[in-house]
């Protein structure tokens, strides 16, 4: 799998070195600093140069550079639109919905249940936004790339009744960012989550 992702980055790169970085960066919602695109991700600044070398004040993993990356490098960036499609209503999510499930929404699930007070903290440590408009105890948006927002809603276990947990992604995510970078995003949002979780009080 490093390998792998090796040879993935070192593409990203190659792609990098033939972006206008000027050009891109209102279009998905970053800024220049100097010669450099400075992107959000939660609440992050992370600065990217034109060879795909990429700066924050935060520790880099691969989670993060390979969807920053492909993000830059998409062929089509698209607005936010409001609206919200869960992972299998992305084009080919129906296939990656089993491995979506047991990776992504049933681990955060069970650390929800298992850290009360968790997702509310994620709000304040990563910018998010509660929405009042759905039907859960915990309902939160958040920003891991400008144009990629997800939306977590959770619902606490009740008598008889198992918790549950839906991601769901702006109808814009698929038109922005590839599904296999959408799933690494997710995936390692999940496991920073985890981290956190194991010092939470």
């Amino acid at each position: 799998m490093e390998v792998i992702q090796a040879e993935f980055m070192d593409k990203l790169k190659m792609k990098m070195a033939k972006i206008d970085l000027a050009h891109v960066a209102p279009l998905i919602g970053g800024t220049m600093i100097g010669n450099r695109l400075a992107i959000n991700s939660l609440g992050k600044d992370f600065l990217i140069d034109a060879h795909g070398n990429i700066a924050s004040e935060c520790h880099i993993i691969p989670w993060v550079q390979a969807p920053l990356l492909a993000y830059i490098t998409h062929e089509t960036h698209h607005a936010v639109t409001g609206r919200w499609i869960s992972f299998r209503e992305i084009n080919g999510g129906i296939e990656w919905q089993g491995l979506f499930s047991s990776r992504c929404e049933t681990p955060l699930r069970k650390l929800a249940d298992e850290n009360q007070g968790l997702l509310g903290d994620l709000i304040d440590l990563f910018m998010g936004q509660t929405i009042d408009w759905y039907e859960a105890d915990i309902a939160l948006i958040l920003y891991p790339l400008p144009k990629v927002p997800i939306l977590i809603c959770y619902q606490a276990p009740e008598e008889d009744l198992e918790s549950a947990l839906t991601i769901f992604f702006d109808e814009c995510c698929p038109l922005n960012l590839h599904i296999k970078s959408i799933f690494t995003m997710c995936s390692g949002l999940v496991q920073m989550f985890a981290k956190i979780a194991e010092h939470h009080l």
